[in-house]
């Protein structure tokens, strides 16, 4: 399956005239198997300094596979194949140690819960996932787009355990 064209990233700031600041990055997101992902933002810290925006493209993140910031805050385009999650690695329930605030911008996309409850979610909807256990489906015929913004978080714990521990689930990151 071919790759879209490279996304877009326009960052802004403001000269101490006030003139603005503008850099703009053509971002080519990486494929893995039946998915493609890359960060299009990374801020380090929780509270943002404006004078390093501009270099927000080009700074990596720093957890295992590089998927969020574990201080800051992670912008990433993620691209899911007709099929994902229905068979193979990616059929699998995980939870993560962040907040993640997903918008679909392209496609239909079918979010599974460990008790199997399953909710679609259409271009514009917004998903909101606190370091609960859930896995994503590609049950259609194009490929699902989301645009994905995640901070760190404290996991769920049960009896001081973490999830892992009481239900078997993997935590992906």
């Amino acid at each position: 399956m071919s790759l879209a064209a490279p996304l877009r990233i326009i960052h802004t700031n403001s000269a101490r005239d006030g003139s603005p600041i503008i850099k703009e990055d053509n971002v080519e997101l990486d494929r893995m198997g039946n998915m493609a992902w890359k960060p299009a933002f990374v801020q380090p810290t929780l509270v943002g300094d404006p004078s390093k925006v501009l270099d927000g493209a080009d700074r990596g993140t720093d957890t295992p596979m590089s998927w969020i910031c574990s201080t800051g805050v992670t912008c990433a385009w993620t691209d899911l194949d007709p099929g994902f999650g229905t068979e193979g690695p990616s059929k699998h329930l995980f939870y993560v140690g962040a907040t993640d605030m997903t918008t679909v911008s392209k496609g239909q996309l079918t979010v599974i819960f460990k008790d199997d409850t399953r909710k679609i979610l259409h271009p514009g909807d917004i998903f909101v996932n606190a370091a609960g256990i859930f896995r994503y489906e590609n049950n259609g015929t194009e490929t699902v787009r989301l645009v994905v913004f995640s901070t760190p978080s404290d996991t769920v714990k049960i009896d001081g355990k973490e999830l892992e521990q009481v239900t078997g689930v993997r935590r992906f990151f």
